[in-house]
């Protein structure tokens, strides 16, 4: 009788009688189970979306694949059974970004049974890989909570973005930003990561990024007592270095308006700067390493182009912010015709 039409496989029946018992078990918790297409099926039948208190939907998900059938409960150990999968699927569950449960359906006693799958769990075969799918885990509400802990616990972000609303707001608002570099905690160990970080939060939007465009000024703090100028300090001048070779849009975001102390410190920094002839008054002569100060101008002209493009800055603009920073650290330029 089948001959000339299409067929319902056996294979298709107890797929769809997996789907179907998965989603009932789901629903008991509360949950919601969403069915993956068959057309977009490359291992994972479907998600799990759990749901808190008071029908809370968090976010959290659970990947799953699905097999049901007395094939896949033939394999039985003292522990549960054991699952064989396909060579194909191994580096696509691994890096899927959500946590994967394999879920085995017993569809004559309606029990679902399931793992956590991850490298922990997987063992090689001749052909491919088996996991061990312990009897104990079953898909109810006493195993609830494990599987939650899988999914791991929402947090409510809401406190968290206030405040840094709350920062940015203050940020745009301001005519200066201090961006703080200490010695104990930044400068004598090295590490940049929290400046790097706020820089990185600058260019978060292009608004952003333009509404900040001049503001920061760098805070050296620590040296009260040392009468050398900081960027004669010979930490503060590696320290430096190092940040400018993980971070860049110096010239973007540093303050070149006059007074500032940031910026010349910088570039007198990296160009190995040093005092020349006699001092007078509060001027103080210094001769830069030229080379050095070239290398710098090449390197962060290139990144301030390379952000003014992003922002889609003008050229007046880019002429302006370079000009502003020659000047800032004592070159005088000749003025702009017309």
């Amino acid at each position: 009788m089948a001959q000339g039409f299409p067929t319902y496989t056996k294979t298709g029946s107890q797929g769809e009688i997996g789907v179907v018992l998965v989603t009932r078990e789901i629903g008991k918790l509360g949950w919601i189970f969403r069915r993956n297409h068959n057309e977009h099926d490359f291992g994972i039948d479907g998600y799990i979306d759990l749901v808190g208190a008071a029908g809370a939907v968090t976010g959290r998900m659970l990947a799953v694949q699905i097999k049901c059938g007395h094939s896949y409960l033939s394999h039985q150990n003292q522990y549960g059974f054991t699952y064989y999968g396909e060579s194909k699927h191994l580096n696509y569950l691994l890096n899927h970004p959500m946590p994967v449960i394999l879920i085995i359906c017993d569809p004559d006693n309606e029990i679902c049974y399931w793992e956590h799958f991850d490298e922990a769990v997987v063992e090689p075969t001749q052909a491919a890989w088996k996991v061990n799918i312990p009897n104990r885990n079953t898909l109810t509400e006493a195993l609830r909570s494990e599987l939650e802990v899988i999914a791991g616990q929402p947090i409510d972000y809401s406190p968290h973005l206030d405040e840094y609303w709350k920062f940015k707001k203050e940020l745009s608002e301001s005519s200066v930003i201090v961006c703080p570099i200490d010695r104990a905690s930044h400068i004598e160990p090295m590490d940049g990561t929290d400046i790097v970080n706020f820089f990185n939060t600058l260019t978060r939007t292009d608004a952003f990024a333009i509404a900040n465009q001049g503001k920061v000024e760098l805070w050296f703090m620590g040296y009260d007592e040392d009468l050398r100028e900081i960027w004669e300090i010979p930490e503060v001048r590696a320290f430096l270095k190092y940040l400018e070779s993980v971070c860049k849009y110096w010239f973007f975001f540093l303050r070149s308006e006059k007074p500032t102390y940031g910026l010349p410190v910088f570039v007198y920094s990296l160009c190995n700067a040093e005092r020349v002839g006699d001092e007078s008054g509060s001027t103080v002569s210094l001769r830069l390493d030229m080379g050095e100060f070239n290398q710098l101008l090449v390197r962060n002209y290139c990144w301030l182009n390379e952000i003014a493009g992003r922002l889609q800055v003008s050229e007046v603009e880019i002429e302006r912010v370079s000009r502003a920073v020659i000047e800032c650290v004592g070159f005088q330029l000749p003025a702009k015709d017309g």
